[in-house]
This record gives C-alpha cells, sequence and structure tokens, in this order.
C-alpha cells in the first residue's frame, strides 16, 4: 500500500505560484543533527519568506535519530552494489575508494538483513506520515553546514561523537529512504562566503507538483537566480 500509484499528475506546463493556505511543518535539525547557525538562520528565514507569501509554518518535531540516516546508507551500498558491482573487477583501480567500499559492503549484506531494513524503514515511515497528514509539506535544511571546502571527504563529518548528535554531511538520505515523497532543494540564502545555503521542501506522496508551487513561490519572494558565488 505504500509504494501504491495514485493519480498521475499533469506537469507539462508552468505550476501554480500561489501558497496561500497552504500549511508547512518546519524542523531544523531532523531530531539529531548539530545544523551550523548560518544554516539555521538561513532557513528560518526562508519559512519566513513562505509566511509572508501567505502560507501558515508551524515549528514540528520528529521522533528520529541518526539511524534512519545509517539506514539509507545500508540500503545504497546495495543499490550500488546491483548497478555497478559488474563493473568493479574491470575498473576498481580508476573508482573512487569510498565508492569500491560502497559496492562490497552491498555485495557481502545477506538478504535476510536488507529485508530488516525494509521493515526499519517503515517504522521510521510511521514516526513521519503523521506530520504530512497534517501538513502540505515539511520543511527543513538540506545540508548541516554551508559548502564545504573543495578536497573534504564525506567520511570525516560520519565519525560518532562524544555529545551523542549527528554531524552528518547532507540531510537528504533520510528521504531518498521514504520514497516515493518528492523532495527539492532550493537556495534559502547565503553564506558569508557567499555560497547558497539549501532549503529542502518534502511533499506528500507523489505530489511533486505542491513541492514545485513551493519552490517558485519561494525563488519569486527571494530571487537567487541573478547570484553567481565568487569562484
Amino acid at each position: 500500500l505504500f509504494m501504491s500509484i495514485g493519480t498521475p499528475l499533469a506537469l507539462e506546463g508552468p505550476q501554480p505560484a500561489s501558497i496561500k493556505g497552504m500549511r508547512f511543518a518546519l524542523n531544523i535539525d531532523l531530531g539529531c543533527y548539530v545544523v551550523d547557525p548560518e544554516v539555521e538562520a538561513a532557513v528560518r528565514e526562508a519559512a519566513r519568506a513562505l509566511t509572508a507569501a501567505g502560507a501558515t509554518v508551524e515549528e514540528v518535531k520528529i521522533p528520529w535519530t541518526r539511524r534512519i540516516a545509517d539506514v539509507w546508507v545500508e540500503v545504497w551500498q546495495v543499490f550500488m552494489a546491483a548497478y555497478f558491482g559488474h563493473v568493479l573487477e574491470q575498473y576498481r583501480d580508476k573508482m573512487d575508494p569510498h565508492v569500491v567500499a560502497l559496492i562490497e559492503a552491498g555485495n557481502k549484506m545477506p538478504a535476510a538483513h536488507y529485508k530488516r531494513l525494509e521493515i526499519e524503514r517503515t517504522e521510521q515511515w510511521r514516526g513521519f506520515y503523521p506530520i504530512l497528514q497534517k501538513y502540505d509539506a515539511f520543511l527543513c535544511p538540506t545540508m548541516r553546514v554551508p559548502a564545504p571546502r573543495c578536497g573534504e571527504r564525506d567520511e570525516g563529518y560520519y565519525a560518532m561523537r562524544e555529545d551523542g548528535r549527528y554531524y552528518g554531511l547532507d540531510m537528504t538520505g533520510q528521504f531518498n529512504l521514504l520514497a516515493p515523497c518528492p523532495a527539492l532543494s532550493v537556495p534559502a540564502g547565503w553564506s558569508k562566503d557567499g555560497l547558497p545555503i539549501g532549503l529542502q521542501i518534502v511533499g506528500r506522496r507523489w505530489r511533486d507538483d505542491t513541492v514545485l508551487t513551493i519552490g517558485k513561490a519561494l525563488e519569486a519572494a527571494r530571487p537567487w537566480s541573478d547570484k553567481r558565488p565568487p569562484i
């Protein structure tokens, strides 16, 4: 039932720009992340812009821990093994070692463990879907920090810390896990270094039209297409 396809959407033409009367849930940390103050400030400012455009934005709590992000990584390992495992023998020396490690972990994962991940995904969904029952969309940061410097590796963000909070880099994998909820990232503001900070807009199942409308409304309220980072 969770994966059942609903009525197809007609997305050929321009989407509406009005969000008047819509209700959005806002959450900054997904229950466990340590979010950079610059990111939080930009996301809250974007939420205020949506309120000024006629929507209602209410802050909510979400019963998630780091575990949902780790479940996604495990599912991603199997995905990588299924789609790219056959090229490992031929191209291993040319591939990113991180990608190789993902593929190898996916190849080693027992089928029963993968099925338990699906069961766990359902449990995580049960903690989230009441929000989408009440609100038209869910708002949160796209990344925990502004854009990192070139040369930094994702692995440096995922180590466990003594304070028990999560210092991961992206805040998007959770919603890959909960497909088919559409998620759109749009610029919410700019860091002190002039780099974009993303607002993530997560819609109800199959409601791509809603997230596109919200993104369009935010872009109209806070135009950004003329801005370019100082590279």
